[in-house]
Formats: structure tokens, C-alpha cells, sequence
């Protein structure tokens, strides 16, 4: 928090270090927020500049909503690795140097919001272009696949499980009204507003004028040069503290004029920072001294109000940028190279990460691997193997990731799991995609779980798949909303939809609706589905679905051309169709030929049956056979009925043979039905139901007398207990006879049991009626 500038006068009601606090327009949303995080833990990030007052709204924030929580400030960020208290705050302050830097990353700050029941609350601090920068960084390795395995996470991943507050610089009117009152009994805020330019209220409490002026209209022009390259040297990724030692060495080597190092006296920088130091209001100076133990300076720190607003102007030379990275300790040469990397400076960044990586810094190395992934494979290769065999767990991940693409799954599987085992959720995000597609879901839930318990939302949104697979109602709905919850706009979409199955409309509504607010096709796509099949509402379902095609959603295509074909826009209704047909889409072509014949277009209709029906549509083939039932053309559709069946297609098979026995040409179904029941193929029991929904028992019963219990026996109990399940209980009584009969007393006993369980659910009303084809 800045110092503020003093009373001319002290009075006991007011606190001579910090003004009255003036509410902002942020205060009840990140309240709101607090609260809720009480229980859930999480991570709450103020956007703004120097001086805006985001550390004041944070302070102020938490002694309304958590005064009890103890608040921990770390010393050393290795510290937040280790903790596992609960119910804490973790103030974190101005976090962008550490998380370009890597010093905080999305590992650290998923192990601490991982836990619920001991929820921890962090909170952080950041300018604004820090944050655009971080949030659109490149950190991959290269780019990935469609759901295919990922690099490590980078700064972008960070800032996603952070909730962004933005503070503005300049207060709102609302804002305005509110200091006006303060401004009666605390004249600081008064003399603020009485300023001829109002340039952002809290930084003139922060006397930001008079700190640019001190640097700008230095009075002593050796120290002007000292704080120039302390300025310099802060925007350009060394720590906020700078010690002495290299804050002299870089001014005289690399600020300092010839003829100024000429005239340099003895104690020439003692003077310059005494200079720097000097307050320029109350207790607010542009250079602050540092020191860990009473009476010994080592280092100096800059006020971040000349680091944002001079630094935005500011210039660097090559010589300079050489200078600081030779002064430099290794661990500030990360920082270096990363503002210099953002900055576009390659050959800086370069330097400065490879004297990282010589004093055996991993991060150093990761962070050259990244440099020069994109045009030298093999050193981006070789670096991120050092990094990893160092014990870097995010250069494990790439190593394993560079080898996945690579076609060495063994070696991929090796670094993900240490990487994995270290905490890094995307390395077990990649273990648990290689097991789904190898088949292993046991291994894939184990995996995902681990990944999404860290936080990790692709995590949850694929694991919440994955269970609505497996059936697991409870444990799907659970990791689908806290991955909705979380703010994957997909999941909201997914959520909305398996809550619509399960029967929770009003839920299902809501999430379809922020998920369609938010972007999502998916979303959209179940928005307009739901408006349409629930609601009716023709127009507005419509809208929905043309904003699902306009956001990508390739399967909305379709729909759209059905609707607007409803609401009587056949061209409109044309036009989306073959969109959708274009894209080989089956279900398409089928609904384009029943709109050529809806305006009595045969021929065309024809055309889009027959690539409908070779792309696996079985409403197209029916209408195809339904054309050549009509033209008397019987032996195409038995041609493809037998082409069906022998390509295994059930769905095109079973639906032409309906066609065809409907017609009054059972022959074919009969054929295929007596031909899979004796070699005890599972296609025998889904014609068996197709010929009792018919009415064709006969073709049923027929091959049940023809059969064996010593090479039928399984067909006979399958189709037995249909038939008595469809009323016909005769030919159970026939076989539980004959078994009798044959001295089989295993079959007599499973018979029997049948028989009292078909006469039991006919006495209750409760037998299955056969299915549907």
C-alpha cells in the first residue's frame, strides 16, 4: 500500500498513515465474492494501475468480510509449496513479476485452492498491460491437437484460476459523490479534490505528481541518473529490491555520461541516493532503502507509481540491458529475460535465462527451452530434457509432451508420471488422455481425478464426461458443475443438457442460458434445442441456433434448416441443409430429399436418399425402398437389405427388412433370422423382437422346434422368456417339457424359473412391451 500524503494538521479521529477509505464502485461485487470464498477458497486478482488504490479496496475488503482469517505475507514464495493451514488469506500483492518469472504457478496456486474443507483465500495485485501481457503469452511448446495432450501451463493458465476485479485509475461520478463526503471531515481527500488537475484522486493521495517530477526535473543530476537506472532496471524484470552494489555499477557504467564519470568524487552515490531518498511529501519518496536487519541497507526500492508511469516511456539500451544482466544474481536473470522475452528482446532474454541455466537454475532452462521452440527443435529439446532431469516438473511435461508428438509414448508416459507425481496437473491431465485412448478408463479416472481435484477445468470437463459414460449420475453432475462453476463456458453447455435428460429443466435453463451468453455453441446449440422441444418458441429457437453456426457449431446446421423449413422459409431451409450436407452430414441429405419431395422433386430426392443412405442413414433407405415399393422395383431394396447385412450395418438392415416384411416380403428377414440364430449371433435377438412387433411369430416359434438344447440352448432361453414377455407362452411350456423329457434338469430349473417370472410381471402389469425398431 502507497504511503499517502500527511495531515498539516493531526487529528485524533484520523489516521495519520492511510486517509478515510472511500468506497469504490468494485467494493460489492468483490465482497460478494469474499464471502464466497469463505467456503470454497480461491483466488481474487485487483487489475489497475500504480496507485489506483487496489491494495486499499483488498485491505478494506477483507476487515468487512474475513477480520478473523490470519493473513500471510510471504517472505520467500517457495513458502505457498508448503502450506497447509486452512482458513487463511494469502496476500500475495503485486503478483506480475512472479508469475512471468515463474515463481508462482498454476501448480502453486492449484494445490492451495485444492482442498475445500480447509478453503484458502489468495489474493494478488496487478497492473493492467502486466496483465494483457500475461494473459496472451505463448507458453507452449508447440501448438497442440484437438484434445490432445498439452504442453506445460504457462502465465495465461494462472491467471485463468483467478477471479479479475478491475480497479479503474480515475473515480467514477458515483465515486466522486462518495469522496465529497469524506472530503468534509478529512481534508487530504479535500485538498485532492480541490487539485486543478483531478488526474486520478488516489494517486494524487499518492502524491504521484511529485514522484514524476522528481524524476523528470531531477534536482541533482547524479541522482536522477540513479533513479533512471533503478526505474529502468525494475521495468526490465529485476526484483523490486535492488541491491546497492549493483545499482552503483550500473549507473557508472552504463548511465553516467563520460564527462559526469570523469567527475564522479568519492562518496558520489551515497549522495545521489541520500538525493533519491529524500521524501518529496510527508513520508513518500521516489527511492526507499531496504534492509533485513536494523542499521544495514542492502538494497533500494523504487516507487512501482515511476516503475508503471515512467516506465512506460521507458528506453534501454543494448549496453544497458548487458550491463544489468552481468550485475544481475542469477535468480533476478529469470525476471530479466522474461520482461526482455515479452519485450521482444530476444538476444537479451537469450543472455539472460542461459546465466540462469549456468548457475543450474531449472527455470532457466525451461524458459530457453520455450525461447527457441519455435525455430530449434533440438536445443528447445535439449534444454527442456536438462530442466526435467533437473527436477523442473513443467519441463517434465514438455519432455514427455515433445516425446507424444514424437511417437515415443514410453518415454511420454515416463516424464508425465514423475511430473505428475510432483503435482503438475497437466502432465496428469496428458497421463489420463493417453488412457482413454488406449482404452484404460480405470487409469484415465484415476488421472483426471488427481488433475481435477488441482483445479485443473478441462480436467473436470472431461472427467464429468466420463462418468456420464459409465452412468455414474452423481459423479458426473458433481465435476460438470464445478467445472461450470469454475467458468468453462463447454461445461455449462454440458451441464445444461445432462440436467435437461435427468429432468431438471429449471437448472438445465440456467446453465444453457449463461452458456450461450458466454459464447459457447454447445450451450447455444441445447439453448435453441430446449426452446424449440420444450418451450415451442419457434423464432427464438431459430436465433439460437443461427448464433451456434455463426460460433462454429457445425451440428446447429442442420437443425437451423429443419426450423426455418417449419416456420415455411424453404430457401432459407435449403441453404442451411446443404451447408450441413456439404459436410457429408447423413441425417442432411436425408432431410434434403424429403424436402425435394415435399415439392415434388423425385428424381432429386432420389439423389439425396442414395448419399444419405451411403453415409449410414436408415431413414433414408427406407424412403428409398418406399420409392421402389412404388415403381415395383422389390429386388433393389432385398440388394441392399443383403448388402446391409453383410456389412454388419444392423440399423440399415433391420430398417429395410421392416420395409420389406411390411411390403409383404418376409422372405429376407426370415432368411437372415434362421441363418444368426443358429450360429447364436446377437443380431438374432433384434430380429426376433422386429418379427414379434410385426405380428410374425410364426417365424419365430418355426425355428424354436427346429432347435437343440445341446447346440441352441442360449437362443432357446433368450427367446423363450421374449415371447412369453410378448404373451406367447407356449414355447417356454414346450421347452421346459422337452427338457424333461431329455433328463436336462439344469434347463428344467432355469425354465421354471422363467415361467414363474414372466407369470409373476403379467400378474403386475409390469412386462417390458418390445421394442421400437
Amino acid at each position: 500500500m502507497h504511503p499517502a500524503i500527511p495531515l498539516r494538521e493531526p487529528r485524533a479521529e484520523l489516521s495519520d498513515q492511510l486517509p478515510a477509505y472511500i468506497d469504490r464502485d468494485v467494493d460489492p461485487q468483490l465482497r460478494s465474492a469474499l464471502r464466497t470464498m469463505q467456503n470454497t477458497g480461491g483466488f481474487i486478482l485487483l487489475v489497475g494501475a500504480a496507485a489506483s488504490g487496489k491494495t486499499r479496496c483488498l485491505y478494506e475488503a477483507i476487515r468487512a468480510e474475513v477480520p478473523t482469517w490470519p493473513i500471510l505475507v510471504p517472505d520467500d514464495l517457495q513458502q505457498l509449496d508448503h502450506l497447509s493451514a486452512g482458513r487463511v488469506v494469502i496476500w500475495l500483492d503485486n503478483v506480475g513479476d512472479p508469475i512471468a518469472e515463474g515463481r508462482i504457478s498454476v501448480g502453486t496456486i492449484r494445490k492451495l485452492l485444492a482442498v475445500r474443507r480447509r478453503p484458502v483465500i489468495v489474493l494478488g495485485a496487478i497492473w493492467p498491460k502486466q496483465y494483457e501481457k500475461l494473459r496472451t503469452a505463448n507458453r507452449a511448446v508447440l501448438p497442440p491437437g484437438e484434445r490432445g495432450a498439452q504442453p506445460a501451463d504457462g502465465t495465461d493458465a494462472v491467471l485463468a484460476l483467478a477471479r479479475p476485479f478491475e480497479v479503474a485509475p480515475h473515480l467514477s461520478d458515483a465515486e466522486m459523490e462518495r469522496a465529497r463526503q469524506v472530503a468534509e471531515f478529512d481534508p487530504r481527500v479535500g485538498e485532492v479534490l480541490a487539485h486543478p488537475v483531478l488526474d486520478g484522486a488516489t494517486a494524487l493521495l499518492a502524491a504521484a505528481p511529485e514522484l514524476l517530477r522528481r524524476l523528470s526535473v531531477p534536482g541533482d543530476a547524479i541522482g536522477g541518473r540513479v533513479l533512471t537506472a533503478a526505474v529502468d532496471a525494475r521495468v526490465h524484470g529485476h526484483p523490486d529490491v535492488l541491491p546497492a552494489r549493483l545499482l552503483e555499477e550500473l549507473t557508472e557504467r552504463a548511465y553516467l555520461s563520460p564527462s559526469q564519470r570523469a567527475l564522479l568524487v568519492r562518496d558520489w552515490f551515497t549522495d545521489a541516493v541520500t538525493w533519491a531518498t529524500e521524501p518529496v511529501r510527508g513520508d513518500i519518496a521516489a527511492l526507499r532503502p531496504h534492509g533485513s536487519r536494523p542499521g544495514t541497507i542492502e538494497g533500494y526500492q523504487v516507487s512501482d507509481i515511476l516503475v508503471q508511469r515512467a516506465g512506460e516511456q521507458a528506453s534501454i539500451t543494448p549496453e544497458q540491458v548487458t550491463v544489468l544482466i552481468e550485475l544481475a544474481t542469477p535468480d533476478a536473470c529469470i525476471g530479466i529475460g522474461a520482461a526482455l522475452y515479452q519485450a521482444g528482446r530476444r538476444a537479451g532474454a537469450e543472455t539472460a535465462w542461459r546465466r540462469a541455466a549456468a548457475a543450474g537454475l531449472a527455470t532457466g532452462m525451461f524458459n530457453l527451452g520455450i525461447l527457441f521452440s519455435d525455430d530449434d527443435a533440438t536445443q528447445s529439446r535439449a534444454w527442456y530434457l536438462q530442466a526435467a532431469r533437473a527436477g523442473h516438473a513443467p519441463s517434465m511435461t514438455s519432455t514427455g509432451y515433445l516425446a507424444e508428438i514424437g511417437g515415443d509414448p514410453t518415454t511420454a508416459q515416463h516424464w508425465y508420471t514423475r511430473a505428475a507425481e510432483l503435482g503438475d496437473q497437466r502432465a496428469a491431465f496428458n497421463l489420463a488422455l493417453m488412457a482413454e485412448r488406449n482404452g484404460d478408463l480405470a487409469t484415465a479416472l484415476r488421472w483426471y481425478t488427481t488433475s481435477a481435484e488441482l483445479r485443473d477445468v478441462d480436467s473436470m470437463v472431461n472427467l464429468g464426461t466420463l462418468l456420464a459414460d459409465q452412468k455414474d449420475v452423481d459423479g458426473a453432475t458433481r465435476w460438470m458443475r464445478r467445472a461450470a462453476e469454475a467458468g468453462s463456458v463447454m461445461a455449462m453447455g454440458n451441464l445444461g443438457q445432462w440436467l435437461r435428460k435427468h429432468g431438471d429443466l429449471t437448472e438445465a435453463r440456467e446453465w444453457l442460458q449463461r452458456g450461450a451468453e458466454a459464447g459457447g455453441s454447445g450451450a447455444m446449440f441445447g439453448l435453441a434445442a430446449l426452446l424449440d422441444e420444450i418451450d415451442g418458441d419457434l423464432a427464438n429457437a431459430i436465433a439460437w441456433y443461427e448464433k451456434a453456426v455463426d460460433a462454429g457449431s457445425t451440428r446447429a446446421v442442420n437443425n437451423l434448416g429443419m426450423l426455418l423449413w417449419r416456420a415455411g422459409d424453404l430457401a432459407a431451409a435449403r441453404h442451411w441443409l446443404e451447408r450441413a450436407a456439404e459436410t457429408s452430414e447423413a441425417k442432411a441429405m436425408a432431410n434434403l430429399g424429403e424436402l425435394a419431395l415435399a415439392e415434388g422433386a423425385t428424381n432429386e430426392a432420389i439423389d439425396w436418399f442414395q448419399r444419405s443412405t451411403a453415409a449410414g442413414d436408415p431413414r433414408a433407405a427406407l424412403h428409398l425402398a418406399d420409392i421402389a415399393f412404388r415403381a415395383g422395383q422389390i429386388q433393389d431394396v432385398r440388394d441392399n437389405f443383403t448388402a446391409a447385412l453383410r456389412a454388419e450395418n444392423t440399423a440399415m438392415f433391420l430398417a429395410l427388412g421392416h420395409a420389406l416384411h411390411r411390403a409383404g416380403h418376409p422372405e429376407p428377414l426370415h432368411d437372415a433370422f434362421q441363418q444368426r440364430a443358429a450360429t447364436a449371433h446377437p443380431t438374432a435377438l433384434l430380429i426376433s423382437q422386429m418379427l414379434m412387433m410385426l405380428g410374425d411369430h410364426p417365424a419365430v416359434t418355426t425355428w424354436l422346434k427346429s432347435a437343440s438344447l445341446d447346440r441352441d440352448a442360449q437362443m432357446i432361453l433368450g427367446l423363450t422368456f421374449m415371447l412369453a414377455c410378448d404373451g406367447h407362452t407356449d414355447a417356454l411350456r414346450y421347452w421346459r417339457d422337452r427338457a424333461e423329457v431329455e433328463g436336462r434338469s439344469d434347463y428344467t430349473a432355469v425354465l421354471d424359473l422363467l415361467a414363474t417370472q414372466t407369470a409373476q410381471q403379467m400378474r403386475a402389469g409390469r412386462l417390458p412391451p418390445p421394442p421400437a425398431p
